[in-house]
């Protein structure tokens, strides 16, 4: 398992939970580097950036996002903690649900909120992150002379003078290219420093000597205004994991789970990763093991539960060409490749962590070759075509069947050969996995989306939209937009 790595500066507006399940991992956050071991966890508040996270090779870790109206009262600093194993599977099951939009029931459940505000309420360093560095080359001249001595005395018209501009000029550029005046960029670097030195133990005094402040008190009411803490609160935070002992924390089982009927443009994978689930197909169900996998071809429906305590995790996609038929859609065991491995793969496809190199061309053929020895290899060209491209379903069977060849009877035998359902059926299906994915859009009025997925009244669209979700699209629209699939029932 190669190393992985995120380079892009990432600034969340949610509460933000990175943990790792396997090896080690590197977090650049908030202006500290977070060195991670297995089972530790950092949550990073609202607006705090993180700049890079690095993984060692066969290391396995995930990332999950929760709003932050669930956890108004959370401080503002980074938290880090150490995890037992219940509550790696508890986050997993909610990485799980995260990366998936379309299941019926609320993912953070109210205990599920308390256990979360448990363990990682408590101390924890706000984050004071370095100011942006200028790019004109004058700029960055007088920030690399900052930034080497942070309790250099020299006032901007000093500073000024050395680049052949202006005071004004290069309060301007300053103003520009970083978002502040030249002294809110100053004051900013001092802190920053300041809190770097703290945070390894230097005493507060001797910290604001280093970056320039004459007066401890003036110093103290600066990184206060700053952070919200005193430098000498700041310092005494330990920045080390606390270990959640299991006697301390009851861990909840994560409840079991319905996914909204689908009908995917894609071939999927899924791992059952914890658990087993239940999958209903066209005229048939089945069942998925712990440690199973399962693809859902393109064209076919499937709805699914998870047992309590399930979590399914996406391992990756094949494109429409590959032909899998309906008879594709069963659980098969792979002995031969370790839990660690199809992790790392489930991490990889859901998170924005990526080996380096990276091939999404070897990454889609090592998936190729996880086909069921069962089914039809050879899938209809002509039910590929209108998969292809009819995918909100606006052609009658008989439209296709004068453009590929096949007559209609003929024709719908193999679509429902290869799909395990008649075209209408697919028909309706397909358009209503688009209609939910369009009414999470609020500008897009009921009638917008009717039309969009191939209806021409949305009396009509409301009446199939109803029958299949026992709620009316303006019902199904108020009832996502005003309960995420992230809150807690109360």
């Amino acid at each position: 398992m190669p190393a992985c790595w995120l380079g892009t500066v990432t600034v969340h507006s949610d509460h933000h939970i990175f943990w790792v399940m396997r090896g080690t991992a590197k977090v650049l956050a908030g202006g500290e580097v977070h060195d991670l071991a297995a089972r530790e966890a950092l949550w990073i508040p609202p607006g705090v950036p993180v700049d890079q996270i690095s993984t060692e090779p066969g290391s396995v870790a995930f990332t999950v996002l929760l709003p932050s109206r669930l956890f108004p009262d959370f401080p503002a600093g980074i938290v880090r903690r150490t995890l037992t194993g219940p509550l790696c599977d508890l986050l997993l099951y909610l990485h799980s649900r995260w990366v998936t939009p379309s299941w019926r029931e609320a993912a953070v459940t109210p205990d599920i909120a308390v256990t979360l505000r448990r363990v990682f309420s408590g101390p924890g360093r706000p984050a004071v992150s370095f100011p942006v560095t200028p790019v004109s080359p004058p700029a960055v001249a007088v920030a690399r002379q900052l930034v080497d001595d942070p309790a250099d005395r020299r006032t901007l018209r000093e500073l000024a003078a050395e680049t052949d501009l202006s005071p004004r000029h290069l309060t301007r550029i300053f103003s520009t290219e970083t978002g502040m005046s030249f002294g809110e960029w100053r004051v900013e670097l001092k802190l920053a420093v300041a809190a770097r030195m703290l945070a390894d133990g230097t005493p507060a005094g001797r910290a604001a000597a280093a970056v320039g402040y004459t007066s401890p008190a003036s110093f103290s009411r600066a990184f206060r205004a700053r952070t919200g803490t005193t430098p000498g609160a700041f310092r005494s935070v330990s920045g080390g994991p606390v270990a959640a002992r299991p006697d301390a924390v009851t861990v909840p089982e994560a409840p079991a789970a319905t996914l909204l009927p689908l009908v995917n443009r894609v071939h999927v994978l899924v791992w059952m990763a914890r658990g087993s689930a239940r999958v209903r197909l066209r005229g048939r169900e089945v069942t998925v093991a712990r440690g199973q996998l399962m693809w859902f071809p393109a064209g076919v429906w499937h709805e699914l539960t998870t047992s309590p305590g399930g979590v399914l995790l996406c391992l990756g996609t094949l494109p429409l060409e590959v032909p899998l038929t309906h008879d594709h859609a069963v659980p098969f065991s792979c002995p031969g490749i370790p839990e660690e491995d199809l992790l790392y793969r489930a991490s990889v496809m859901n998170t924005l962590l990526r080996p380096y190199p990276w091939d999404p061309g070897e990454f889609t053929g090592e998936l190729a070759a996880l086909l069921p020895p069962v089914g039809h290899r050879d899938r209809s060209p002509s039910v590929a075509a209108i998969l292809r491209d009819d995918a909100e379903g606006h052609q009658t069977l008989a439209t296709w069947s004068r453009r590929l060849g096949p007559d209609t009877p003929e024709l719908a035998r193999l679509f429902r050969r290869d799909t395990g359902q008649s075209y209408r059926e697919w028909k309706v299906d397909r358009r209503m996995t688009e209609a939910r994915a369009l009414l999470r859009d609020p500008g897009r009025s009921v009638e917008q989306v009717a039309s969009a997925v191939g209806y021409r009244s949305a009396i009509s669209f409301n009446r199939v939209f109803r029958a299949h979700h026992g709620m009316t699209p303006g019902q199904f629209r108020r009832d996502r937009l005003a309960r995420s699939l992230f809150e807690a029932v109360e």
